[in-house]
């Protein structure tokens, strides 16, 4: 998994990986091809992901590549 604190709140907060795609207008495909690091984010991306899901999260913690804590 290429961002697992990312995958965490996800699912700490009951959102599929299909909700968080559409909510930034991009396929499943695509979101799970980030997750799984097969390819990387665009920067403008996380910042989109963040904003709409997460806005009182960091980037940082978000799509870091080891587990963290908030």
């Amino acid at each position: 998994m290429a961002y697992p604190n990312l995958a965490a709140e996800l699912t700490r907060n009951d959102i599929t990986q299909e909700q968080a795609a559409k909510s930034i207008n991009k396929t499943p495909e695509t979101f799970s091809r980030w997750m799984t690091g097969k390819n990387g984010i665009p920067l403008n991306i996380a910042f989109e992901l963040r904003d709409r899901l997460f806005p009182d999260m960091s980037v940082d913690y978000l799509f870091a590549d080891e587990p963290k804590t908030v």
